[in-house]
């Protein structure tokens, strides 16, 4: 079992670790993709647009720690070696599921937010 601690993890990201998420944007989407995560999916693209709108400043409307957050939550989903080893059939990628939605739910203003945001984008360059 490992010693994760998202609270931890959370207050110790920087712009290195977002990037490390962007950068494996393609194996956490492939990853979430399959078993309990799969119900996931779509959140977690929610979540990686919503990184790549951050970082690119395109939508700075969330605090620092919002994006922490999230790229933490990304991070842990990457990692194989976690609370519950994703090894472990179902259960490994059980645990993962909890924590895409124990931070959905915690972000689901931001979420929101960012998903009228988005929708008036896409009407304005219609």
């Amino acid at each position: 079992m490992s010693s994760f601690d998202p609270q931890k993890q959370a207050q110790n990201m920087d712009q290195h670790d977002v990037a490390h998420v962007l950068a494996n944007g393609d194996a956490i989407r492939r990853k979430a993709a399959r078993g309990p995560l799969a119900r996931f999916s779509g959140t977690i693209s929610t979540l990686f647009s919503l990184v790549v709108d951050y970082m690119s400043g395109k939508y700075p409307y969330l605090p620092w720690s919002t994006i922490a957050w999230i790229s933490a939550t990304l991070l842990y989903v990457l990692s194989p070696l976690d609370l519950v080893p994703d090894v472990i059939p179902v259960a490994g990628l059980a645990d993962d599921a909890a924590f895409v939605a124990g931070l959905a739910a915690a972000i689901s203003k931001d979420l929101d937010n960012y998903a009228r945001w988005k929708a008036s984008q896409k009407s304005e360059q219609s």
